[in-house]
C-alpha cells in the first residue's frame, strides 16, 4: 500500500507489529489478529490510507470466503511545527548551547507525540536532544540497544528556560 499508492519521496509507515493466530503448526486457527501502526506526515494521507486499508482487507477476505473486522484507533495526529516558532526555539537554542550544536533536522521524523495534540491548539515546536552515551554506536528509541548519557539531559530543561525567558522577554511590551 505504502509503496505503490503514494508518491515515493513521500514518506508513511504501515507496520503490522503483532500477529496472534493459533497453536498448532498443522491447523488453521479460527481466528487471527493482526495489530500494526500507520504513520503519515499529514492527515489526508493518513485518511486515505484508513480507507484503503479497509477496501483491500475486506477484498481479500471475500476473495477467500472469511471475514475481516478492522478497527482504528486514531493516535496521536501529525506533529506540526510552526515556522515561526521553529526558528525562535533554534534561536535560543544556538544562544545556549552554540551554532554547531543545533541542527534542523533535513526530513520529518515519523513520530506518534502527545505533544501534537497541543500543537493544534497553539503553535509551537517539537524538539529533540542527541544524548548518545560516550562510546556507544546511535541507535533510534524504541530500539532495544538505545542508550543515553544521562549527564547531557539538563540540556532539556536548560533549552526549556532559555526559550521561556526569552520569550517572557519577546513579549513584555
Amino acid at each position: 500500500l505504502v509503496s505503490r499508492e503514494i508518491n515515493g519521496t513521500d514518506a508513511a509507515a504501515l507496520t503490522i507489529g503483532a500477529i496472534h493466530g493459533g497453536e498448532g503448526y498443522n491447523i488453521i486457527p479460527e481466528t487471527v489478529v493482526m495489530k500494526g501502526a500507520l504513520r503519515c506526515l499529514d492527515e489526508e494521507k493518513r485518511d486515505y490510507f484508513e480507507k484503503r486499508l479497509v477496501a483491500i482487507c475486506n477484498g481479500i477476505s471475500e476473495t477467500m470466503r472469511a471475514k475481516c473486522i478492522i478497527e482504528f484507533e486514531k493516535g496521536y495526529p501529525v506533529t506540526y511545527n510552526d515556522p515561526n516558532e521553529t526558528r525562535f526555539v533554534m534561536d535560543c537554542a544556538k544562544k545556549l548551547f552554540g551554532e554547531n550544536k543545533v541542527h534542523l533536522l533535513d526530513k520529518p521524523l515519523m513520530m506518534s507525540e502527545d505533544m501534537s495534540i497541543f500543537l493544534q491548539k497553539c503553535p509551537g515546536f517539537y524538539w529533540l536532544i542527541s544524548t548518545p552515551a560516550p562510546g556507544t554506536e546511535m541507535y533510534a528509541n524504541h530500539n532495544p540497544y538505545f542508550t543515553i548519557d544521562e549527564s547531557l539531559l539538563h540540556m532539556g530543561s536548560a533549552l526549556m528556560a532559555q526559550t521561556a525567558f526569552d520569550w517572557l522577554n519577546k513579549n513584555r511590551s
